[in-house]
């Protein structure tokens, strides 16, 4: 995907165009007096497929990659929770892209019973609204008023695909993910001031559920520094919550969404591939720390993993991370690792872990690069604002305080990485990571 092209992590826009062709019920009701319309789609997750007759990558990759998660769902009994939707979006020969040739291309994949549109509009208010590349562009839109896109782009892998859907299914994030496997026994409380602050930079999302969570490591004296209960962390429930299996009451996890360069490529589109944000404790100070958890499962930013941890891994930065924080260098904190009970595929079968991690915060330079592609631009000041008032609030009575939020980001940041140089710490993905 280029810099300028998908939209996910923001509401899908309505359908603007009226030329539908197939399985779309006229309904002079509507705002544009016909045809189909996000507000009439009652399955949770819509399957958008934009492509033209005459495209050859349609054909040999988009097509048959809807064709099988199509076929997946209706083997599993799941067709009904997803909504496929297929639109020739014509921004080159209209000549031959017609929309009987749009008919013959779904008939040509078997998939005529599903939703036919035809955007020909000069440029295609498709193509404008979802800032698509060209075709083949699929997007996967999730459930909500709001209608997230939860991924976008050219090249659509079927198999991550069918695995995402069926752990949004399966796991219940597709019905309520902010409310699933509430514990009424723990009394942890988790703040959400970042979310309720710029609720546009991440989604409500749960971690798959392990079938037999173990505490392996417990950093007690960084849980009595945050003013945690170690008794009841350490207990069934507690584990289960650092796990993922439950969350405390109130809690609203969340994957978070943002840009960046990574080895010297900018993403548009990066995310919370296998980690949540539980969470924010207050520790006795007044001060908030994020709670987070990594290896927790695939999320809509996985782009292509399994979203899990191994053992050792988890381990390892259990341990460098203390280190770390002994020699007074900034880091994440370590607070518990726990094994899953699952065998994993690396090399070969390893045992799963998920780590959770403590940190002022998780907001990143790729919280703002996103942010600053929106097209509402409230999001970057409100977003602003929020690091202002929790990480430099001195910054608020300067004469310019989002230039002198920036300068303080940046003394930090070289801070930082001439801390990680002195240890020999190089890191490939600084504003992302």
């Amino acid at each position: 995907m280029q810099n300028d092209y998908g939209i996910a992590g923001q509401p899908a826009p309505e359908f603007r165009f009226d030329e539908w062709l197939a399985n779309v019920d006229a309904d002079p009701t509507n705002d544009a007096g016909k045809g189909l319309r996000l507000a009439d789609i009652e399955e949770p997750i819509i399957y958008l497929y934009n492509f033209q007759s005459w495209c050859p990558g349609c054909h040999s990759h988009g097509f048959p990659a809807m064709a099988a998660v199509k076929q997946h769902l209706e083997e599993t009994g799941k067709a009904d929770q997803v909504k496929f939707v297929a639109i020739q979006t014509v921004f080159e020969g209209h000549e031959t892209n017609t929309a009987e040739a749009a008919l013959e291309s779904l008939a040509r994949h078997d998939l005529t019973d599903i939703a036919l549109g035809h955007d020909s509009g000069e440029p295609p208010t498709i193509m404008a609204d979802y800032r698509t590349g060209g075709t083949p562009w699929t997007v996967i839109i999730g459930p909500g008023p709001d209608r997230i896109v939860l991924a976008d782009g050219f090249q659509v892998d079927p198999n991550a695909v069918i695995g995402f859907i069926d752990q949004m299914l399966e796991n219940g994030n597709v019905e309520s993910p902010a409310g699933a496997r509430v514990s009424e026994d723990l009394h942890i409380e988790l703040g959400t001031s970042f979310a309720d602050d710029v609720p546009e930079l991440q989604l409500d999302f749960q971690a798959d559920v392990v079938p037999d969570p173990e505490l392996v490591a417990w950093n007690a004296e960084l849980a009595s520094e945050l003013g945690l209960d170690s008794n009841e962390l350490e207990s069934d429930e507690g584990v289960a919550m650092l796990a993922g299996n439950v969350v405390p009451a109130g809690a609203s996890p969340k994957a978070m969404v943002y840009s960046g360069h990574q080895f010297g490529g900018f993403s548009p589109v990066l995310g919370d591939g296998r980690a949540l944000l539980l969470g924010e404790i207050t520790d006795p100070s007044g001060q908030l720390h994020d709670l987070h958890l990594k290896g927790s499962g695939r999320t809509p930013f996985s782009r292509g993993g399994d979203g899990k941890a191994e053992l050792g891994s988890m381990l390892r930065e259990f341990v460098m991370a203390e280190a770390m924080h002994a020699l007074n260098i900034s880091t994440t904190r370590a607070l518990a690792v726990v094994s899953t009970g699952e065998q994993i595929i690396r090399k070969g079968p390893v045992p799963g872990a998920i780590l959770s991690r403590v940190a002022s915060s998780h907001i990143r330079v790729g919280t703002f690069e996103f942010a600053a592609r929106l097209e509402d631009h409230s999001v970057l000041r409100r977003l602003a604002d929020h690091s202002i008032q929790r990480h430099y609030p001195a910054a608020a009575d300067a004469e310019s305080p989002y230039l002198a939020l920036f300068e303080a980001v940046a003394d930090a940041q070289a801070a930082l990485i001439a801390d990680w140089m002195l240890v020999g710490f190089i890191h490939g993905v600084l504003n992302t990571d």
